[in-house]
C-alpha cells in the first residue's frame, strides 16, 4: 500500500476546508512502483482533498514471480 506520510501538515487531506488528518490510502500489489503521491490543495470537490498517485508504467514484473 502507499499513503501520504501522515505527519506532515502539507500532506493532510481531511477535512477539505482545514486539513488536519491524512485518511487516504492506495492499496496496490508490490510489483507496482509508486513514483509520487500528492494532495491537491487548491481543489475543493469533496470532504477530502483529491490525491494524485503516479506510478511507473515502464516497470514490468512477470505475473507469478
Amino acid at each position: 500500500s502507499s499513503d501520504l506520510a501522515g505527519d506532515d501538515p502539507k500532506e493532510f487531506t481531511f477535512p477539505t476546508h482545514r486539513p488536519k488528518k491524512t485518511l487516504d490510502v492506495f492499496l496496490h500489489s508490490p510489483d507496482i512502483v509508486v513514483k509520487r503521491i500528492q494532495a491537491l490543495k487548491d481543489v475543493r470537490l469533496s470532504d477530502h482533498l483529491p490525491v494524485i498517485l503516479e506510478v511507473d508504467s515502464s516497470v514490468r514484473t512477470p505475473v507469478g514471480v
